[in-house]
């Protein structure tokens, strides 16, 4: 094993010396570094993070004053997305692997302002990319990994506090969402959404920036019946299996986004989110989210909390439970009984029923028969 670890480190070192006189003055001034030589340097480093992780865990990266040097570089180029060497692309992937290899890392890049660089290339990038853009752009690759820096970034406080600062990474990682052309792209959003819902300031701030929107929807491309089929599939060849992982990944987020789930899922409990998803989904299914195993929206200034689907204006709700439903199947089990009791009786006693009744288009006869049904049911619990 050390021996194993020796060579590993030994192999990483002449790398990123390597690395290091590539990009130096000296080797400008004589010929010029080759763009493509330092890409493969930087893939070379990028395949030593991701492969053996754990024997490079409790070593700080030491290039990456070069490595800021380059991206920011490359972002200033104007000729960036025309170049025939990806350097800007492996770049920002060897900054990932870095960071997600050791937490070392990852307070490193942020002390070396390498946060900022990542935001003005993920700026750059975020600016070109439309529903035209084709997967395998540099555009979208560099927006991939940057993503997943602010992802990992997130899991340390200081780095948080950074990103807050920053509100051009919120507002752009949603508006990624919003390509439907680019859904490896979207998934890697979503799971950003999720890592930034450990902290409460963050959650808000992506409600603020519409990210409930954008998750949402994806729940309606589920297809459950492509989980039932039992016929082998896959995201490469299937693009319903695309969907449905999306869908999943949406789920989970928004789970997080309004701190839903428990244990080691743990987020901050969202009031505002909680709000919005009970008056989108129905309080109900917006519980569901806690479950931990999941399966024509406009924007307004309460993200929701206001919203009521028109088919469901008519009918009399009362603690969540819709009157008129339950009477059809009363011996639907209800969550908590007592706690709708008490609050058909506050109902009973308030000028909510005599509102309802004047506005209803049943008629006060049949309004009034069908809360005597509903009495009638609660006092069998």
């Amino acid at each position: 094993m050390m021996f194993c670890l020796f060579i590993v480190q030994d192999v990483f070192e002449k790398v990123n010396k390597a690395y290091e006189f590539l990009c130096s003055k000296t080797s400008r001034r004589t010929h010029g570094p080759d763009p493509h030589n330092i890409v493969l340097i930087l893939k070379a480093q990028s395949i030593l993070f991701k492969r053996y992780k754990d024997e490079l865990h409790p070593y700080k990266y030491s290039g990456y004053p070069m490595l800021i040097k380059t991206i920011r570089m490359e972002t200033n180029d104007s000729s960036l997305f025309s170049k025939d060497a990806p350097l800007l692309t492996a770049a920002s992937e060897l900054a990932y692997h870095t960071i997600n290899c050791s937490a070392l890392n990852a307070e490193e890049l942020r002390r070396d302002n390498g946060l900022e660089a990542l935001v003005e290339a993920y700026v750059r990038c975020c600016e070109v990319i439309s529903s035209f853009t084709k997967p395998d752009e540099i555009a979208v690759q560099v927006c991939i990994h940057i993503t997943k820096c602010f992802a990992v970034s997130a899991q340390f406080e200081e780095s948080r506090e950074k990103i807050t600062e920053m509100p051009a990474i919120i507002k752009d990682m949603c508006s990624r969402l919003y390509y439907k052309n680019l859904p490896n792209l979207c998934s890697v959003a979503a799971e950003c959404v999720s890592a930034f819902s450990v902290d409460f300031w963050l959650q808000t701030q992506m409600l603020q920036a519409g990210v409930l929107w954008h998750l949402l929807l994806y729940l309606f491309n589920y297809d459950y019946t492509l989980e039932e089929s039992g016929v082998e599939k896959s995201a490469e060849s299937n693009q319903q299996e695309v969907a449905n992982n999306l869908a999943h990944i949406c789920v989970n987020a928004l789970a997080r986004l309004g701190g839903y789930l428990p244990d080691e899922n743990v987020t901050p409990e969202n009031p505002a989110i909680r709000k919005s998803l009970s008056a989108l989904l129905t309080p109900y299914i917006a519980r569901q989210l806690s479950n931990d195993t999941p399966k024509e929206i406009q924007g307004d200034t309460s993200f929701g909390a206001e919203f009521t689907f028109s088919v469901h204006e008519k009918e009399l709700i009362v603690g969540e439970i819709f009157v008129r439903i339950y009477n059809e199947q009363p011996t639907f089990p209800l969550e908590a009984p007592q706690k709708f009791v008490l609050e058909l009786v506050n109902y009973l006693g308030s000028d909510a029923q005599v509102n309802f009744i004047a506005s209803s288009t049943k008629g006060p006869e049949m309004v009034k028969w069908d809360l005597l049904l509903f009495w009638r049911s609660m006092n069998k619990i």
